[in-house]
């Protein structure tokens, strides 16, 4: 996925401080110092929507060790704009020094060297793959059985709210108008009520659990869950409900494509056969009961889920350099998929919007839940 390519790490202009970093790595490792100078190579791996993200090798002391690699995250210039950079760091570093996903090897200024970890990121193929789901539905489990030091307080609900005034403050009157905005925080209230009387286990969790963020090794079968910047306590049930709703995005194409189709979001069956394994954690057997209880939960948390990457993608209209991207048609879809949803499980009526989408889902040739963006 493209995005801006302004400030790439290049070999001439890597940070003095990313150097010392490098060498002093190779110095541990035992492997020639000057390699650094001489011989490294720098892979562009993938480009998030924060951050630029590299391997950089050089050549190791041995046979055996013929290559070294580490991973360089360069932060983007606007990463502080939907997340509190300093605790991300502070997650990171928690979860590396515990064992958690890639070892941390040092911070320069606007980045850092993590462990390089062999293997692949999930495709959307893999995600409907029932083998694959399978180890991530276990992998998930593990992840939210993390006991992380800190506030264990749910932040969704007021992450909405800032999300809402920002979105309000930042966009245009017509845009405003098109989604319903000023009427929106009502319903974020009906939500917060609603969710709340059920009962939901508040456990650490990821919250951006896409396919580029799962490492698969090939050969171990083995999956690491990578990039925590959005990590933090949640009800479990959201981690799901957001992990199901990037079943539906496709976000790797090299061709022009839709990112969003709400067909292949996964079936009930597909849901609860991954909710079966998730609640089958050390020989617990869930009833079938249990399965679909969670999985209705689930279903209802997706409604959050929709408002809160909606609401990312108007605010990224406004702020975000990558003029690649579609953000008011992934918003557009996020809240059609919201309007839809909500009236099977809540009986309140919607905000004005309602009509608006109704508007837009009829003039939309069939295509309301598709996005054809660049990439």
């Amino acid at each position: 996925m493209e995005t801006n390519q302004e400030g790439s790490l290049e070999k001439g202009n890597l940070p003095e401080e990313l150097v010392k970093i490098l060498k002093s790595l190779a110095l541990e490792w035992g492997d020639d110092v000057d390699h650094i100078d001489n011989d490294l190579e720098i892979v562009r791996l993938t480009n998030s929507f924060t951050n630029q993200i590299y391997r950089m090798k050089w050549p190791g002391k041995t046979q055996e060790n013929n290559s070294r690699s580490v991973l360089v995250r360069k932060y983007g210039e606007r990463r502080d704009l939907f997340l509190d950079s300093e605790e991300e760091m502070k997650t990171f570093e928690w979860m590396s020094n515990h064992g958690y996903g890639p070892r941390l090897y040092g911070y320069f200024p606007d980045g850092r060297v993590e462990e390089f970890i062999h293997g692949r990121t999930l495709s959307q193929n893999d995600l409907w793959n029932p083998e694959i789901s399978a180890l991530v539905a276990a992998k998930m489990k593990e992840f939210h059985m993390i006991d992380k030091p800190g506030s264990k307080s749910v932040i969704l609900w007021m992450e909405l709210r800032n999300m809402l005034s920002d979105a309000k403050r930042l966009c245009s009157p017509e845009i405003k108008n098109e989604f319903g905005l000023e009427n929106l925080e009502e319903e974020i209230d009906i939500l917060e009520k609603e969710l709340s009387k059920d009962s939901n286990e508040i456990v650490f969790c990821h919250n951006d659990l896409r396919g580029d963020n799962v490492l698969f090794n090939e050969a171990t079968k083995d999956l690491t869950l990578i990039d925590y910047e959005y990590a933090w306590y949640n009800a479990a049930a959201y981690d799901l409900a957001n992990h199901f709703c990037e079943w539906a995005a496709n976000y790797n194409s090299e061709t022009p494509h839709h990112i969003l189709d709400y067909s292949k979001y996964p079936s009930p069956e597909e849901r609860q056969r991954f909710i079966r394994i998730y609640l089958s954690h050390k020989g617990h057997q869930p009833t079938e009961f249990e399965v679909e209880k969670f999985d209705v939960n689930v279903e209802k948390y997706t409604l959050a889920n929709h408002l809160n990457f909606g609401l990312w993608a108007i605010i990224s209209e406004v702020r975000s350099t990558n003029s690649n991207f579609d953000f008011l048609g992934f918003a557009r879809t996020r809240f059609q998929q919201y309007q839809l949803k909500y009236p099977k499980y809540f009986n309140e009526k919607l905000s004005k919007s309602k009509d608006t989408f109704d508007v837009m889902e009829e003039a939309s040739c069939c295509e309301t839940n598709r996005i054809t963006i660049e990439i």
